[in-house]
């Protein structure tokens, strides 16, 4: 037999018949210890549970189905129930209550493990074990907790780091004593995905006048723009979190972008995605502009190119439209237009989030009429977040 205290669930195999019975009596969350033994002195083992917290035991006679529950004992002087049996031969308490809790304080990168487990009368100590194969057959530990010799349940944690993103993580709690070693239910959790926005003052998130989403709910995402709130969204959409780091730079174009992404590509490692936005500088008619389509595309294809090489997926969005007359409107439908060529062409799976037809409404644009203001930056986060897997 043996008793699941997460559940408070007794497995027994009848030795008359080999079927099962499944009782179930105690509660390992109240840190409920099983002393199965003959109380009722009937020739038959009774399940029962003592209960340090109230030195009380609760036993479920096997002779008639009714209840005993004495009181005897004392949790808190680190009594240890001494359980019964039929050949009038006691036995202790034995190996440890351990009972595996959802991890908490998730990022991209780390997370922090919770459990409990209960001593059992015997000096315990108790760790986590963990990694990302599903039966945890392949794991690492955390160092090994102290918890006593009592009779109370004890909550577990510890925290592990240097995690990779986009990935699934196994755990269990575990305890040994002199009884032996018991391990808790495998529970797993999600790392976040992690992007990387790129791109000019849009992307930087120049002219956000709304800053009371300027910051992410869980504070990871910082600055204004749309990423604090497309953070908001996609977390609050697949359940886990998310980061989007912005690399977002005033006044450059697609040039500076293609010159630069090896760089960033190697100051966020861990990052999967990377939002592509550049355009918006190529068609400025000051300073020698604007760019041809031809260039502009072949300075996206490089930045396509990086960003593969890398093993990352980048996701391209359309270049906004302006109602500033500095800014040529013809071109900007050209690069928009190599936009479609490119993705095509590289096999990108995510529809380009149309900024150009998005900003044709220009109450979402600032005064200046080149930069969304800051229900124009929400609509972006909104865009990105539809068109993303």
């Amino acid at each position: 037999a043996v008793w699941r205290p997460s559940s408070g669930v007794w497995y027994i195999q009848k030795s008359s018949d080999g079927g099962m019975l499944s009782p179930q009596w105690g509660l390992g969350s109240l840190g409920d210890a099983p002393v199965p033994g003959d109380y009722d002195g009937d020739g038959k083992t009774d399940v029962a549970v003592w209960r340090p917290s109230t030195g009380v035991w609760y036993i479920q006679k096997s002779s008639d189905g009714g209840m005993l529950s004495p009181q005897w004992g004392s949790g808190a002087l680190n009594d240890v129930p001494i359980a019964s049996g039929t050949s009038g031969i006691s036995v202790p308490a034995g190996s440890p209550l351990v009972v595996t809790h959802s991890a908490g304080g998730i990022t991209t990168a780390g997370s922090t493990l919770h459990g409990e487990a209960n001593p059992n009368g015997s000096a315990t100590s108790a760790w986590f074990e963990w990694g990302t194969d599903p039966d945890l057959n392949s794991l690492s530990t955390t160092p090994p907790q102290d918890i006593g010799s009592g009779f109370a349940t004890l909550p577990l944690s510890a925290a592990i780091t240097a995690l990779d993103s986009w990935t699934t993580y196994y755990f269990r709690a575990a305890a040994e004593n002199s009884a032996g070693i018991t391990r808790g239910e495998i529970i797993s959790f999600p790392t976040g995905d992690y992007y990387v926005a790129v791109g000019d003052s849009i992307t930087y998130g120049s002219r956000d006048d709304i800053l009371g989403d300027d910051t992410s709910l869980d504070g990871r995402n910082t600055g204004g723009g749309y990423e604090p709130i497309l953070n908001d969204l996609l977390t609050a959409a697949k359940s886990f979190p998310h980061n989007i780091a912005n690399k977002g730079v005033g006044g450059v174009d697609s040039a500076y972008g293609a010159a630069n992404i090896s760089t960033t590509l190697s100051m966020y490692p861990s990052a999967k995605y990377y939002l592509v936005l550049y355009g918006t500088n190529d068609a400025d008619t000051y300073f020698g502009g604007p760019v041809s389509k031809a260039t502009y595309k072949s300075n996206m294809q490089t930045i396509i190119s990086a960003i593969l090489a890398a093993g990352k997926t980048p996701y391209i969005a359309k270049v906004p439209y302006t109602s500033n007359v500095r800014y040529s409107i013809s071109s900007i439908l050209e690069y928009n237009a190599a936009i479609d060529e490119l993705v095509a062409e590289n096999g990108i799976t995510v529809s380009p989030p149309d900024f150009y037809a998005l900003f044709q409404n220009t109450s979402l644009l600032d005064a200046d009429g080149l930069h969304p203001n800051g229900t124009g930056y929400q609509a972006m986060a909104s865009q990105w977040q539809a068109a993303l897997p």
